[in-house]
Parts: structure tokens; C-alpha cells; sequence
């Protein structure tokens, strides 16, 4: 008997940057090697390259199910919900993600419904995603002052949207690294790049 056609797992790489080739894309590249090597496909999102509109408030996406804005978003919704694995990636500027980044994941509200229990969400995505986080920053002690982030975003993504699970790494000096002037091995890049490995599945 031939054997079963098993879709291949997805995964959705969101590069929150205005630089499309910068240390966060560089970051984020080591992660789609990660999903290539367990045969997971990948898409690639540049957000700088969409009209991504602010969340307005309106509440449409209660009543309707759906973000009633009609900008790149709503392709993006669709990505999502297809998708395995959901990582977003930014740099940290003034102690928090890209305005590009926020205005993105302030639109996932729309994947949020009320539940019977007042003041209670329940979301609207698909069970058994998993998420990862990664924050850059030029700041040498960033993991440790930036740590909210970690903390926001696990929030964000495992206790409103439902994701299984999630990691979160914010990448101090990570330029340094690129230039060969500090070590992997001493370096959060190297427990980033250990930790997403045994996340996903892959020595």
C-alpha cells in the first residue's frame, strides 16, 4: 500500500524590523535553518512591506469574527491560522518593540472573542500553535533589562491566544556576534540558537 500523504508542518517568520537585512532578519534566519533542517515549510513576512493599519477599537471583530479593516492584515489572519509555528522577530528600540511590530500584534485582537464570563476572552485560532519570540538590541545587559518583554509577550500569544507554547529571547550586542568580536559560546545567541533547536524538534 502506498504510503499516507502527511502534510508538512508550517511555519510563519514575521520580520518586524524596517531593515530587512538586519541583525533581527539575521536572527531569524538562523531559525528558518532550524525549521528547514526538520522539513518544515516556511513563508517569510517583511511587515515593512505591508499596509499594516492600528487597531481602531471598533469592536467589529466581536460581532462579526473578523477585522473589518481591509489592509495586508487580512492575509496575514489566514497565514496564520495555517500555520504551525508562529515567530515574530524585532528589534527593541526605546525599551520595546518596533511601532511596525506592536501595531501587528495589536491587530490580533481580532482573533479574540468575548466568552460567556464577563471581562473573559477566548480565541478564535486554532489549537496546538506554538509561538517564538525574538527581540534584538544593542543594549550589552538587554536580557536582563528588557525582560518585561518576555513576560508581555508570553501573555500575549499563550494566555490570550492560545498558543500550546512559546519562547521568548532577547539577543544583547548581537552585532558584536556578526562581527566575530564576542563568543557564541558565552554569548545568549548560542542558548537562543540551543533552546529554539529542542523547541522545534532538531539537534
Amino acid at each position: 500500500m502506498p504510503e499516507e500523504y502527511v502534510e508538512p508542518m508550517k511555519a510563519l517568520i514575521i520580520n518586524g524590523s524596517a531593515r530587512k537585512n538586519g541583525n533581527t532578519a539575521a536572527l531569524l534566519e538562523r531559525v528558518r535553518a532550524k525549521f528547514k533542517k526538520a522539513s518544515i515549510d516556511v513563508e517569510w513576512i517583511n511587515l515593512v512591506d505591508l499596509r499594516i493599519e492600528d487597531c481602531r477599537g471598533c469592536l467589529a471583530c466581536k460581532k462579526n469574527d473578523r477585522c473589518e479593516i481591509d489592509d495586508d492584515m487580512q492575509t496575514i489572519y489566514e497565514k496564520i491560522q495555517e500555520a504551525d509555528f508562529i515567530v515574530l522577530g524585532s528589534p527593541v528600540y526605546m525599551g520595546a518593540e518596533t511601532g511596525r511590530a506592536k501595531s501587528f500584534v495589536d491587530r490580533l485582537y481580532a482573533f479574540l472573542r468575548f466568552a460567556e464570563k464577563k471581562g473573559v476572552f477566548e480565541s478564535n485560532l486554532k489549537k496546538g500553535k506554538k509561538a517564538i519570540v525574538v527581540f534584538s538590541c544593542g543594549l550589552k545587559d538587554g536580557d536582563i533589562v528588557y525582560n518585561h518583554l518576555n513576560v508581555r509577550y508570553f501573555n500575549t500569544f499563550v494566555r490570550l491566544l492560545g498558543c500550546d507554547d512559546m519562547r521568548s529571547f532577547i539577543i544583547p550586542s548581537f552585532y558584536l556576534v556578526e562581527k566575530n568580536k564576542g563568543s557564541h559560546d558565552s554569548h545568549p545567541l548560542k542558548q537562543f540558537l540551543d533552546e529554539t533547536s529542542r523547541f522545534i524538534g532538531v539537534s
